[in-house]
């Protein structure tokens, strides 16, 4: 599609390029760069085009499902389905050819596969989009309402409490301003208001996000179930507020034991935990209580918390520190560091638990360490100055997790060449490519580059994706959609989809980058920039250009600083930015009105306005 929005199964254009070029249109695939200018002459690079053939598999909308009743089948050859327009040696129903049998011819194998008897080609997928039900969601406990069982998953907040959380930041004058007014001080004979000298800790900041998360939870989601646990140089599990607390102490060396912390987790989640409606208050007053002191012991924290999150499917940690972990397992400087927040992601991601980390600025803290942890469950890494982590928090939940589970497969036929997305895609015969994502959520995109080796009046491709919805049934969504294919590379860029292209190399940018090639990824920008140039003519074409420049600034800028220097590649900055920038969503680069439709979708009810203007330190 070439409008921004585009359908489930969106494409970068209309048409693709065909990798068959005459010799002058090969020679145009390369691009000249100024580099350096002498007096004498200026020294250029040459850069090799964007490869205009990108495929956008949306995952955001998996929890509408668009339910088709009957078995899916499979092609006995590759496992691709039928759809609608398939070739059939007779139509279905015709009743002079009633007792010859139905045979499809697989557009992607070529394999004859026998069909069951149908009435009609509306029998087979009759959309672009369908999803099958492949496993029933479990029975609902007795009396339980579905959006009780389906959002009642566990949120659990890892709050660091360690003496630098003591540490205070002045309050923007502004914000400062803001407070006066609202509370009525300030000298009212001569009108002065917020004097700008208001200081707040870091643990109050936290205190304030997590109070008004409490609110905002209670009005959207009130069947959730928050987890309140700090650290120091102990872990305290307060629960839901309304249950005695457990302390974890250090003794018996039980911060290096991976598993028995584990077990402490998972025994503290076996208890039944009330909605965050009814502890909303006994969690606000357990916040209040909280005081700083002590070391840093993020790793265990880390670990019981995510043994709490696996006796909840679909659940969510939320870790927020100011430091490097320097207590028991994940310490930073200790053997096998990285390895530990390796197998802490994969056990989350194995439960489907979301994790992520809230850093603050003033000190390091250890996110090439943390980062990955964070991406294998999809989860999200930022650095904020502690002022903004109220908006920070407000936002996770409003990226919610709608399916988990997930694996996408995109077949094309011969002539055409997947190229894998990420560095965990494996590559099968018969043009399909096999992702396993685990969690998505609201913002999930995939994308795949293809090169089209033959000419080809009709490309079909289908993108499959396995999952698990949030009610707990097994599904599979297939998504079809036919392309013709061009040697005339113009024609194709003249119906560029910016959005899709923008995100699709961002993406691609960051994961060059994080392996430590900073000039092959500023290559790909500005490769993309000169794409947009040339192709960008519409005024959405041409916003979304603006965007992407405007978005992938700091990213560019990056790669500038790196390719001087190596190591910027690893100060947290770096890392929390190449993390986001290879999750980015192509609606952060759509015109302004394709995201006006999805403002629409997320302004809240009167309920969550009054919460935002009451907001205040």
């Amino acid at each position: 599609s070439s409008g921004g929005g585009g359908g489930l199964l969106s494409l970068l254009a209309k048409c693709f390029s065909s990798s068959k070029k005459s010799q002058k249109q090969q020679q145009q695939q390369l691009s000249v760069v100024p580099v350096t200018k002498t007096k004498s002459r200026v020294e250029v690079r040459k850069i090799p085009r964007l490869n205009p053939n990108v495929v956008n598999v949306q995952l955001f909308d998996l929890d509408v499902p668009r339910i088709f009743t009957g078995e899916p089948f499979f092609c006995k050859g590759c496992r691709a389905l039928p759809e609608a327009s398939c070739r059939l040696n007779v139509e279905p129903g015709n009743t002079a050819d009633s007792n010859t049998p139905c045979v499809w011819t697989c557009a992607f194998c070529g394999k004859h596969n026998t069909m069951p008897h149908l009435q009609s080609r509306e029998e087979l997928c009759p959309q672009a989009v369908v999803d099958f039900v492949l496993t029933p969601a479990p029975a609902r406990e007795p009396g339980a309402k579905p959006l009780e069982n389906m959002d009642s998953n566990l949120v659990v907040f890892v709050i660091d409490i360690s003496g630098s959380m003591g540490c205070t930041t002045p309050v923007p004058a502004l914000q400062s301003l803001w407070k006066d007014l609202r509370s009525g001080s300030g000298d009212t004979t001569t009108g002065t208001y917020g004097s700008g000298n208001t200081f707040i800790t870091r643990l109050e900041c936290m205190q304030v996000a997590v109070r008004k998360q409490l609110e905002h939870l209670t009005a959207m989601y009130p069947h959730k179930r928050v987890i309140l646990c700090t650290f120091s140089n102990k872990i305290t599990l307060y629960g839901d507020g309304m249950c005695e607390p457990v302390e974890i102490l250090e003794a018996n060396d039980n911060f290096n034991n991976f598993e028995h912390l584990l077990e402490l987790g998972q025994s503290f989640g076996q208890q039944k935990f009330n909605s965050v409606r009814d502890a909303q208050d006994s969690l606000k007053g357990k916040l209040a209580t909280l005081q700083p002191t002590g070391a840093t012991a993020l790793g265990p924290a880390l670990v019981v918390a995510t043994g709490l999150a696996s006796t909840s499917p679909r659940s969510e940690v939320i870790v927020c520190t100011d430091g490097e972990p320097n207590q028991g397992l994940g310490s930073t400087g200790s053997s096998g560091a990285a390895a530990f927040y390796e197998k802490t992601g994969r056990f989350a991601k194995h439960h489907d638990s979301l994790v992520n980390f809230i850093t603050l600025e003033g000190q390091q803290c250890a996110l090439n360490l943390l980062a990955p942890c964070a991406k294998l469950t999809q989860g999200t890494v930022n650095t904020l100055n502690p002022v903004e982590l109220e908006r920070q928090v407000r936002q996770l939940s409003q990226n919610l997790c709608v399916a988990t589970e997930v694996e996408v497969t995109l077949l094309v036929p011969d002539g055409v060449k997947l190229h894998n997305p990420s560095e965990d895609a494996t590559e099968v015969p018969m043009s399909k490519v096999v992702v396993e994502v685990g969690n998505v959520t609201s913002e999930t995109d995939l994308f795949f580059y293809l090169t089209v080796d033959k000419a080809a009046e009709d490309i079909p491709l289908q993108a499959q994706v396995h999952y698990t919805d949030r009610a707990g049934a097994r599904m599979l969504r297939v998504m079809n959609a036919r392309m013709l294919a061009t040697p005339d590379r113009a024609e194709v860029e003249r119906s560029v989809n910016v959005a899709v292209e923008a995100a699709a190399v961002t993406q691609k940018a960051a994961r060059v980058a994080q392996g430590g090639r900073a000039d092959q990824a500023r290559n790909l920008m500005l490769a993309a920039q000169q794409l947009f140039s040339r192709a960008a003519k519409s005024d959405q074409q041409q916003e979304e250009s603006y965007i992407y420049s405007s978005e992938t600034a700091a990213l560019d800028e990056l790669f500038g600083r790196a390719l001087a220097t190596p190591s910027a590649l690893h100060s947290d900055a770096a890392i929390r930015l190449l993390h986001q920038m290879q999750q980015v969503s192509m609606q952060r680069f759509l015109a302004g009105s394709e995201k006006k439709k999805l403002v629409e979708k997320r302004r809240g009810n009167e309920q969550l306005a009054a919460l935002y203007y009451s907001y205040k330190f």
